[in-house]
């Protein structure tokens, strides 16, 4: 009987699509800044209605600085980290491959020593929600990363019955 296998990666027009909206959330916020720089000249102008309007644009703006600007440097980290990342799974055999770069692992119940799901508490409306990665422990000492960006770790959630999981929530999940 044929084994199911199946391979994950980066795949090209998500990266896109991913990568426009990155871009467009820069956009944004050049355009934010421009009007605060705009509105809090009105100070200057003796237009106090456009001054105080510039301090609210100001305030916003800082959220909305903290929440993309974190989005975009996760986007990056998080991109950094796959790009030369390909994974197949045997589902049959309960294996895990991990080519990254030149060199490949195979990865089964046996070598693991213990599989850690970082996961976000962010509402689901949220940026931040999608960031998470799945960190796999092996008996030798390794350490092996698969972020959200190539498999979610629903997919090998049940996996591996004989080896621990464990799972650990924050609200926003940076790369180590």
């Amino acid at each position: 009987m044929k084994s199911k296998i199946k391979t994950y990666r980066l795949l090209t027009f998500k990266f896109f699509l991913k990568t426009l909206f990155v871009l467009f959330l820069v956009l944004c916020l050049t355009l934010i800044i421009t009007g605060i720089i705009k509105n809090l000249a009105g100070f200057w102008n003796n237009n106090y209605k456009s001054g105080y309007a510039g301090i609210v644009m100001l305030l916003i703006s800082l959220y909305l600085f903290y929440n993309l600007g974190l989005t975009i440097y996760l986007y990056v980290k998080y991109l950094l980290h796959e790009r030369n990342t390909k994974i197949q799974i045997d589902f049959k055999n309960e294996t895990i491959t991990m080519f990254k770069n030149s060199t490949y692992y195979v990865l089964d119940s046996q070598s693991l020593k213990s599989i850690e799901f970082y996961l976000s508490t962010k509402h689901y409306k949220n940026l931040l929600r999608n960031y998470g990665y799945t960190k796999l422990n092996t008996n030798d000492g390794k350490e092996f990363i698969i972020t959200n960006f190539i498999l979610n770790y629903r997919l090998i959630e049940n996996m591996f019955c004989n080896v621990k999981k464990i799972k650990k929530l924050d609200e926003v999940i940076y790369l180590p």
